[in-house]
């Protein structure tokens, strides 16, 4: 684990130009023991944490979209992050713990995310 940024050691992570890039390793081989073809590959800029000094850090995260030659599922693969609509369950997770311990509002008003969708992430938190 990346101890600063909280990412798997699985994920390369490069600093250019003041853009933190991750790149995840591909998995090639597919469970059902099919070979994994690269379907679609995509670079996306990720809520991932948050600091006092510098407010949220964004990740530029490379995805891949792979599809199996034998079963023919296609797979999105982020390393891990469990990356929803441009956050991560990291950054999601930081949201809700402080809008438990402050309030929806304040929440909404650090993190610059409407207070419906902490709600939401709450919601799905408690499931």
């Amino acid at each position: 684990m990346h101890t600063f940024f909280n990412i798997p050691l699985t994920i390369q992570l490069d600093f250019i130009d003041d853009i933190l890039y991750a790149t995840p390793k591909r998995d090639k081989i597919c469970p059902c023991g099919g070979r994994r073809h690269l379907h679609h590959k995509k670079e996306q800029d990720i809520r991932h944490s948050y600091t006092y000094e510098y407010g949220t850090i964004t990740i530029r995260l490379t995805m891949y979209y792979e599809r199996c030659q034998t079963c023919h599922v296609t797979t999105r693969h982020d390393g891990g992050l469990d990356v929803i609509q441009k956050t991560t369950a990291n950054y999601r997770k930081l949201v809700t713990t402080v809008a438990k311990t402050h309030s929806l509002g304040y929440a909404a008003r650090q993190f610059d995310v409407p207070k419906a969708t902490i709600q939401g992430w709450r919601v799905k938190e408690l499931i």
